[in-house]
């Protein structure tokens, strides 16, 4: 008998995994530390005992990891700089928002960082298309496609439009994570993969078009095509040890384009041998992005790396 099952959920001491085609319940003997802990996605070792009680022996290795940073929701502050695995050996990355006015392109730029970061494959979801004109999906699709070098899906749970076109990126057998913000619609879309309403959705606000949370705990779930998903809960904030790194990630095309200014010293404000200011003249990037970029550049906010490192969240929150 094979002693491997998959993490689907974890509800505080208890773990849910998938073990022989069957939903167990596992706990671990050994008291660990908290980022020693299994997550949803991992691959883990089990042992049944005769009174078919379910232990966790160990965590198989990850073929990668979907992090942040955690954070303190009630002061908004680092966990000394300590990292949530937020799930395991992730395939593809769905970066997910609507058609209406939760779309913001500094948002998805900072949840681009998540999957670089996993090595994983990205694609970007648009939702509620059936809210939305022709003219506009086309608008928001050309933003993201001109800014990022990633497919772009339009869908609608609703009509179910657009759906099956994720499987030329999702091959069977592959673990999907969706990400998003609250309300974008990803346990919607995933009740629709799973053709039920086994998760629990909420209705936006009309007010200011934001969604309540449903989606509270990390779940996988196995499609009738073999396909696997994980839906997050809303993520509310992306935030990184490593800025220089990310910097390169998120404006990598200014970055290049600054090695083209006629000197190395360039501080981007003439345009007469600045490469940057002319690709903005050009329409090659927008003037709003460098302006994202020269902010989390600014030496008022690099002068003291630790100060970074503690208040990055911030800086970045700032830039949208």
């Amino acid at each position: 008998m094979n002693n491997i099952g998959r993490v689907i959920s974890v509800n505080k001491n208890n773990w849910n995994v998938l073990f022989n085609n069957e939903n167990v319940i596992a706990t671990i003997r050994k008291k660990k530390n908290r980022d020693e802990l299994p997550v949803v996605g991992d691959y883990v070792t089990i042992n049944k005992d005769k009174y078919d009680n379910y232990t966790i022996e160990e965590i198989v290795n990850r073929k990668n990891t979907l992090k942040k940073l955690s954070i303190d929701r009630a002061t908004e502050k680092y966990k000394n700089g300590k990292e949530q695995i937020l799930a395991s050996n992730v395939d593809i990355v769905f970066i997910v928002t609507s058609l209406n006015n939760d779309f913001n392109i500094a948002r998805l730029e900072r949840l681009v960082l998540l999957g670089n970061k996993a090595n994983s494959k990205i694609a970007f979801i648009l939702t509620k298309s059936d809210l939305c004109s022709i003219k506009d999906r086309e608008n928001y699709r050309k933003i993201i496609e001109e800014r990022f070098n990633y497919p772009v899906f339009i869908i609608s749970s609703y009509n179910k439009e657009g759906i099956d076109d994720l499987k030329s990126v999702w091959k069977e057998n592959e673990t999907a994570v969706f990400i998003g913000s609250s309300g974008v619609g990803k346990s919607t879309l995933i009740n629709t993969l799973l053709d039920n309403s086994e998760i629990r959705t909420n209705d936006i606000r009309h007010k200011d078009d934001k969604g309540k949370h449903t989606t509270t705990s990390r779940n996988l779930y196995i499609l009738k095509d073999s396909r696997i998903v994980i839906d997050e809960p809303g993520i509310r904030s992306v935030a990184s040890n490593d800025m220089n790194s990310d910097l390169n990630v998120v404006f990598s095309k200014i970055i290049e384009l600054s090695k083209e200014c006629k000197y190395t010293t360039c501080t981007h404000e003439n345009i007469k041998v600045c490469r940057i200011l002319q690709a903005i003249e050009n329409g090659e990037i927008s003037q709003e992005e460098f302006n994202r970029y020269k902010k989390l550049q600014s030496k008022e906010y690099r002068k003291n790396s630790n100060f970074l490192r503690k208040n990055w969240l911030k800086l970045i929150n700032q830039s949208f």
